[in-house]
């Protein structure tokens, strides 16, 4: 297997929107939308709708886990774990403004944010897929595009997503499959779990 750090995370398109914006509305013309029948949908329960307050409060969260971490690794002396979601070096792009670009180009709900942070704290418990300043785009970009299949009645092709996170396809295969394992396929979110998310994520926005 490909050392994780040989394939970095191209976050060069990330970090300019302008410059990308041509490919990426050219890629979204030419990739395949899908329609997911989801069992039981007409029974759906009503859950708490997520907004600009949301995605602001969930990047604060995320900046806190960040920081957390490091600190954490800091005072034990733990030397990191090199996973396939590290890249070699922290993207100059903010958690903030990484999440308002997948928020822009994704085409998803905003409901996905909330079920992108429940996967990650799923699997954060894996050392190797700890939630650092190296992790954490990474580790994003995947949950929500996994969410976005799971919950939206439309979606698009992996080629997409990658123009529209600053990765690459293979990149992105790779990962997604890994994340898939990490959940053991659990991609539902009860309603419970989702309220319980999205209102620690409001009140992190309160506080911020």
């Amino acid at each position: 297997m490909e050392n994780a750090t040989a394939v970095d995370v191209d976050m060069l398109a990330a970090e300019d929107e302008a410059k990308d914006y041509a490919k990426l509305c050219e890629a979204k013309g030419h990739v395949k939308t899908y329609e997911v029948a989801r069992e039981g949908a007409e029974n759906a329960e009503v859950v708490p709708l997520t907004g600009d307050s949301f995605i602001q409060g969930l990047s604060t969260v995320l900046s806190i886990w960040v920081q957390e971490t490091a600190k954490g690794a800091s005072t034990v002396g733990e030397t990191r774990q090199v996973g396939r979601f590290h890249s070699s070096r922290a993207p100059s792009i903010s958690i903030h403004d990484y999440l308002k670009r997948l928020r822009k180009y994704f085409f998803c709900s905003d409901e996905c944010f909330v079920h992108a942070l429940v996967y990650i704290d799923r699997i954060g418990k894996n050392d190797s897929i700890m939630v650092c300043d190296l992790t954490v785009h990474r580790l994003l970009m995947v949950a929500v595009m996994i969410a976005a299949k799971f919950h939206d009645d439309e979606f698009y092709a992996n080629a997409y997503y990658g123009k529209a996170g600053g990765m690459t396809l293979r990149e992105v295969n790779v990962l997604e499959v890994i994340m898939l394992k990490e959940l053991n396929w659990r991609t539902l979110v009860p309603v419970e779990e989702y309220q319980l998310y999205h209102d620690l994520v409001c009140k992190a926005f309160q506080i911020a």
